[in-house]
Formats: C-alpha cells, structure tokens, sequence
C-alpha cells in the first residue's frame, strides 16, 4: 500500500479557509477538545469539523486518477484539513513575528469593508452554516497574510487613478443574459415542446415538465450561466438576434436539442469608481507588487519546518513528521 504524505510546497499554497484557526480558546498543552497544538496554541476539534464539513476541494496525486475518477488522496482528506489549519495558525503566527498581526479593531473593520463591498457577505457566510466567530477568524488569516506579503508597499492614490483610467474593461459589468432553456434528445419531444408553447403555455412550465435538463424541474429550466462573454459563440449569436421575453429556435448540441428563452438581456457598463472601490484596487496593486518582490512563502516555510506540532492524533503525527522529513531533506539538496 502507497503512504502518501503531504508535500511541504503544497501546504504553502494552501487557499485560505473558513476555518475558525484562530480563536483557539488559549495555549498550553492537549485536552480532549485539542487536535493540535501549533506553537502553544491550540486548534480544537469543533474547527478540525468545521472545515470538514463544508470543505469543496481537496489535492490529490495526479499520478493515481483511474479512467472511473477515483484518485487517492495524499494523507487523508482529514490529514488535508489539519495541515491547512496548522498553516493558517502559523501564518497568524508570522504576521505577529513581522509586527503586522490585525488587532480585533483591524478585524471589525475589514469585515464592515468586506460588507460595503458586498453587502450581503455576513448574511451569505452565515446561511452556509458559519458562525460569525468563524468569518472573523478568516479574515484575520487573509488579512494577516495580506499584511506580511505587502509590508513596507505604498500604492499612491493618483497611481490608482491612472490605472482605473488605463483598465477601463476591468471597472465594468460584463454584457449578460437572463436565460431559461429546455433540453430534449428526439425529434418527438421537441414536437411537444413546441405545441405546448404554441399553446401559450409558459416556458418555464414547459422547462419543468419536459426538460432533460439536469434539474430542470426544481429550477423551472434555469440556465445557470448569465456572463454573455461564457457563452458559446452560437448562443452568442442567438441570444443577439432574439429579443426579451422570447424563445430561439432549436440547436443541435451533441445528441440533444436545445431551445432557449430570452428573459433579460443587459448591455456592459461601467461601475461607479466609488472610494471603496479604490480602495480594493490599491490594496490589489500592493498585494501584486508584494508578490512579486516577496518572500512570504520563504519566511512561513521557515516557520513550518521549525514549528513545534503535537497532533492528537498518532497516524496525522506521523504522516506530519514525514513531511517535515521530507521538506527538510529537499532543503539540503
């Protein structure tokens, strides 16, 4: 049997996470509610649960996908999540080495920012099931490494100013389309399509009956893309000549037959060059720049291969040893 541990370059690149990892309720040693201990702190269980339950995507070896999909997993996808939970406690750990750790009154503030830029981002995070704690502790990570990766940058307001004015298709609303489709595979069906719309029944109606669309019936035929610029070149074309509140003609798609209905289209335009909106360009042209000229992942590789990590868990404590191991063998190649 194959023991895949996880490579230290891997763990660097981890994406952040909702993952609660700082709020870790003090430091010392284990407890029955400890994972692991990272330094001192603590990252508990009901964190280590968090992130497994609302995890999207894991690594995998390349080199272990069979033709049905199925790959092994380096580690276990529970190994996974303690690794990315070890990496953002210690990347909260170098912000505070480089005197640029967010304080609690950094915290609130990027989370009113975060909400005037979106202002449903509290009431979004939390429908899917995060705690408010939870989203705090997730903005103190990236803001922690934001800092770190762009410690020492200034971005001067009328070098902004030039930018918007030079990018003038990065600050607009693409060209979009409300669309509603009906998938079908025969000649038959696309008949009764057809007579049920010429008799005045609604598409939306017909889309839920009729559609061999994947959850057509739920959704009452909803396409699920609205971005013009993501269409194919033939919807493209057909979306332009056909007007609102009207269906296209049929197409040919593999084996099937497509037939769409225009609910609203919308021309591109620029977005309002609001303050907040500067604000988020500036802090990008740091971070671009920062990344350019950093050694961020330099400075928490360092910090990875000489933290000291007690996982509660004995096969995660080897498989973490391994990959210490490892990194430091490869360091002295």
């Amino acid at each position: 049997m194959r023991n895949y541990s996880l490579s230290l370059s891997a763990l660097l690149l981890l994406p952040l996470l909702l993952t609660a990892c700082s709020r870790s309720g003090g430091s010392g040693g284990a407890s029955d509610d400890t994972v692991a201990v990272v330094n001192g702190a603590r990252i508990t269980r009901n964190q280590f649960i968090t992130l497994m339950e609302h995890r999207q995507t894991i690594r995998v070896d390349p080199n272990s996908i069979r033709p049905n999909g199925m790959a092994t997993v380096p580690g276990s996808v529970g190994f996974q999540s303690i690794a990315d939970l070890i990496r953002n406690q210690l990347v909260l750990q170098l912000a505070k080495d480089e005197g640029v750790a967010p304080t609690e009154t950094d915290i609130q503030k990027e989370l009113q920012y975060q909400i005037t830029r979106k202002p449903d981002y509290l009431k979004l995070a939390m429908e899917q099931g995060f705690t408010k704690d939870a989203i705090l502790d997730d903005l103190r990570i990236a803001l922690a490494q934001e800092r770190v990766i762009t410690k020492g940058i200034t971005v001067p307001d009328d070098e902004v100013d030039r930018y918007i004015k030079n990018n003038p298709t990065q600050f607009e609303e693409p060209k979009s389309a409300q669309l509603s489709y009906i998938v079908v595979a025969s000649d038959e069906k696309k008949k009764q399509v057809d007579e049920q719309l010429n008799g005045k029944v609604s598409f939306s109606v017909v889309a839920s009956q009729l559609s061999e669309a994947p959850g057509a019936k739920s959704n009452q035929g909803r396409f699920p893309e609205t971005d013009f610029r993501k269409f194919s070149p033939t919807l493209q074309a057909l979306v332009d000549r056909t007007l609102e509140g009207q269906s296209t003609d049929w197409i040919k798609e593999g084996n099937s037959w497509v037939k769409f209905f225009v609910e609203q289209k919308r021309a591109a335009r620029a977005v309002p060059i609001t303050p907040v909106l500067k604000e988020a360009v500036k802090r990008n042209m740091a971070m671009m720049r920062g990344q350019k000229g950093s050694d961020f992942e330099r400075k928490l590789s360092k910090k990875v291969l000489s933290a000291n990590v007690q996982l509660t868990n004995p096969r995660y404590q080897e498989l973490w040893k391994k990959t210490i191991e490892s990194a430091k063998a490869n360091e002295t190649r």
